[in-house]
């Protein structure tokens, strides 16, 4: 079979290097993919693949005309999963651990050169598995120019773009498979002689009637129960308890322990870590590690119980209630990528607001046009997967127009057999990528702070914003407010004022403002009794202090006192006095966007996240126009300094005043 017709695009593609990346995960204009209707056509001198729906326009500004189409079909395996088969390990493809994506389903590629404008087309067979990443044999037949097949072969065997530059990043897997460190008080730890001697089985928590998740610790050899589960399960922390009275370091898990060893837990250094005298410091309990089974879930295997309880599955539910689905413009998922909910979070409140649907979501053909014509720059091209603007556009578009959201049959969890079906919602994979991109925090599959993450992505489209081109405002300034800091010296009574730029306005949680501080009182009496009776509060029990939402901004109002102020405004400059601080807003934005500070420092000086509800309804929430009044934070109007104010003095003056000084001595 000769492909002459073909020829003529021979010297237009490349034949990839080592080092070059081929895009063929997804189209950089919109959601388009080789699991999608038409695929994606991966052009052979770019080697990024394009949708369907902007290849035209591709080849016109480009002037490409060689493109390989490649299409993935998926089937269900038939095969049932039963109880046994249920994932027991933070791994994938290992005994225990969860399937591999080719154990659930079969994959077929198909390939196709493709010329335009013509449209000509031609399918292209699959490479052997296991030959040379050069070899072409599997084209032979074909007697395609050899520059032609050599590309043809190189881009079929390529790893995709995306996977390459994730291994690379050195992302972390769900389950770190490396070996917990050496505790620094393993070696030496100090065991006690007072004869306990602790029996292969039967064990019970030494405070209450718990039998599961029970700690020994390798000082006393004290059995007590471990931390309680975010859902309530678990235990009632009294071996947290027991080491936080006697700062004894290290406890083993009982039904962990076998030969090979057993999970070992340090309180001071807060992580699982290694014994490698562990069958010592059993032994000294009367524990013979050599017949030790394992009849305990591990800390692995809990994490994963607790992830399946908090469903991480296509379908969206909740404990004890069954959702409506929703699905239309505007109601478009976002699939997590691997803790990538602060993003999803921060990028679907985004595009609520009307001013970035309009600039960014709207305007989808503007971005595509402005990123094809830098793309075909002669100096110092950006490939589109590198133009911000364009990937942020076409995730609000995608997003917005309803293109991704439909109703899902009740089966679709449960396939039987035939072909994986297109589920609803987007993958903002080349996104993230690009986020990881320009700041390496965000390129990790840990998790982030959302707040972070807003401040950081509304900078960034600031600074590449084409502003020109659309003819608009940034619509982050619906979110830009001022924030003026007043300072008063308590000495002088002079004064001195800061402007800021903000986004977010972060409050305080002020604890004393709880609203149902004796409900909250009640309850942490019976929590008490509750643990000293061995008994455990179902999560529905739970009492968290209320906090209205006004109580919290009262409270980042407030006049705060400063104590050991240097005043500039002493003779001479420097003197020891107090201050008082206070910040008012010179502005108020369309939307506000505030930041609750839930995390504060305890007494030992370690982060404390506060569990608290803070309460967002008013005396108007009956009426149709709910608001909270915010006039309090509003400064003053009126030039600065105010009547009857006098200003501090600058650095800059008190260092040329003391210069003046200096120049009249001489």
């Amino acid at each position: 079979m000769t492909l002459s017709f073909f020829e003529d695009i021979s010297s237009q593609v490349q034949v990839p290097r080592q080092g070059d990346m081929v895009f063929k995960d997804e189209c950089p204009f919109s959601f388009e993919s080789p699991e999608t209707e038409k695929g994606i056509y991966i052009c052979m001198r770019h080697f990024v693949g394009i949708g369907s729906k902007i290849l035209r326009l591709y080849h016109e500004k480009t002037g490409c005309r060689a493109f390989l189409r490649y299409k993935i079909e998926k089937h269900f395996k038939d095969k049932g999963v039963t109880a046994q088969e249920h994932p027991t390990k933070l791994a994938i493809g290992i005994s225990g651990g969860f399937d591999f994506p080719q154990d659930m389903y079969t994959v077929t590629e198909h390939w196709s050169l493709v010329r335009l404008p013509q449209g000509d087309s031609c399918d292209i067979p699959n490479p052997e598995p296991g030959l040379a990443q050069d070899d072409i044999s599997h084209l032979r037949f074909l007697e395609l120019p050899n520059r032609l097949a050599m590309s043809i072969a190189l881009i079929q065997r390529a790893e995709s773009a995306l996977l390459a530059e994730e291994r690379a990043s050195a992302v972390k897997a769900w389950e770190d498979d490396n070996i917990c460190l050496i505790s620094s008080y393993a070696m030496n730890l100090v065991q006690i002689d007072n004869s306990v001697r602790i029996p292969p089985s039967g064990w019970k928590c030494a405070r209450c009637d718990l039998r599961d998740n029970l700690w020994m610790n390798l000082t006393d050899g004290t059995i007590l129960c471990g931390r309680k589960f975010w859902d309530g399960s678990g235990g009632n922390n009294h071996a947290v308890e027991h080491y936080e009275k006697t700062k004894y370091p290290l406890a083993v898990k009982l039904g962990t322990i076998t030969p090979k060893g057993g999970e070992v837990y340090s309180y001071p250094e807060d992580s699982m870590v290694t014994d490698p005298k562990l069958a010592e410091h059993l032994a000294h309990f009367g524990i013979d590690i050599m017949l030790m089974r394992k009849t305990e879930k591990t800390m692995a295997e809990l994490e994963v119980d607790a992830n399946e309880r908090l469903g991480e599955w296509l379908t969206l539910q909740e404990s004890n209630h069954t959702l409506e689905a929703r699905y239309g413009p505007g109601m478009t998922g976002l699939r997590n990528l691997g803790n990538t909910c602060y993003m999803n979070a921060v990028l679907q409140v985004l595009f609520s607001i009307a001013q970035f649907r309009s600039y960014y979501a709207y305007q989808l053909p503007i971005w595509s046009e402005e990123a094809l014509d830098l793309f075909t720059a002669n100096d110092h091209p950006l490939l589109p997967v590198d133009h911000i603007g364009l990937q942020f556009s076409k995730l609000g578009h995608g997003l917005c127009s309803g293109d991704h959201s439909w109703l899902v049959p009740n089966n679709v969890n449960h396939p039987k057999q035939g072909p994986v079906p297109i589920l609803p919602g987007i993958r903002p994979i080349l996104f993230r990528r690009l986020m990881g991109a320009h700041n390496s925090t965000f390129a990790t599959k840990q998790q982030q702070d959302a707040c972070e993450f807003l401040i950081y992505l509304l900078d960034l489209l600031e600074q590449k914003a084409n502003s020109e081109e659309l003819g608009k405002v940034h619509p982050s300034n619906v979110m830009r407010f001022s924030v003026e800091e007043r300072l008063q010296c308590g000495l002088t009574k002079k004064v001195s004022y800061r402007t800021g730029h903000e986004w977010i306005l972060s409050i305080p949680v002020p604890m004393e403002a709880a609203i149902n501080q004796k409900a909250v009182d009640d309850f942490e009496k019976r929590l008490v009794e509750a643990e000293l009776n061995g008994v455990r509060l179902s999560p529905d029990e739970v009492v968290r202090p209320i906090i209205p939402i006004e109580a919290c901004l009262s409270a980042w109002s407030e006049t705060e006192k400063i104590s050991d102020f240097k005043s500039p405004a002493s003779q001479p400059p420097g003197a020891k006095t107090f201050a008082l601080r206070s910040n008012r807003l010179l502005n108020f934005p369309a939307y506000l966007c505030i930041q609750v500070e839930r995390f504060t420092v305890g007494a030992d000086w370690l982060p404390k996240k506060l569990d608290v509800e803070i309460d967002l309804k008013s005396t108007a929430e009956s009426s149709t126009d709910w608001f909270i009044d915010l006039s309090s934070l509003r400064a003053p109007s009126g030039s600065r300094p105010l009547p009857g104010e006098q200003l501090m003095p600058t650095d800059e003056e008190i260092g040329c005043k003391f210069k003046l000084e200096l120049y009249q001595i001489s």
